[in-house]
């Protein structure tokens, strides 16, 4: 096969710092089919970021977990990251609750502080809906958070230990009127 059989009938100039592929008028054809025939009923995955220490189970249960199931529903897999309390409390609540349950973990000797980093993105990347669970001394969950909601993905932010979950981005009042 020659090269110009490989690109098409006729040659197109491509950008050499370009790391996209060629997409021919065939191709994006065959895409748009592709992306039709995807189902909409798509795996809900929940992904929990952050943890929290020293929770109590049913405190986890009643304001985490409960206001999740009333506004998405029942997830078809969890993940969490290995480490941390609160990824062994919403674990067993899932063993429970007959949801599979998946850790992600990571390699703190081989990769250093990006560890972290590296295992929220995969955990980002594969769930459709998170749970960021915001330690007591951070506000780098709320940034976070506000920035995938802007982005229109479904999040829920627990700010402190033992808090509510909440949307974020919107002010969160206990009096009602």
């Amino acid at each position: 096969m020659s090269l110009l059989g490989w690109l098409g009938k006729e040659p197109v100039a491509v950008n050499p710092r370009s790391l996209s592929p060629l997409l021919t008028k065939q191709n994006k054809n065959k895409n748009q089919i592709q992306k039709a025939s995807t189902p909409t009923d798509a795996p809900m995955i929940l992904g929990i970021l952050g943890t929290q220490s020293k929770v109590h189970y049913d405190t986890m249960v009643l304001e985490v977990l409960a206001p999740v199931l009333e506004a998405w529903g029942t997830p078809d897999e969890i993940l969490l990251p290995a480490e941390g309390d609160s990824s062994q409390t919403i674990h067993s609540w899932a063993i429970q609750q007959n949801i599979p349950a998946r850790f992600v973990g990571c390699d703190w000797s081989a990769q250093g502080k990006t560890a972290k980093i590296l295992r929220d993105s995969r955990i980002q990347r594969d769930a459709t809906h998170l749970i960021l669970l915001q330690g007591p001394r951070s506000n780098a969950y709320t940034t976070l958070a506000e920035k995938l909601h802007r982005k229109g993905r479904m999040v829920l932010l627990s700010e402190r230990p033992g808090a509510p979950v909440c949307v974020p981005g919107k002010e969160h009042s206990t009096d009602e009127k």
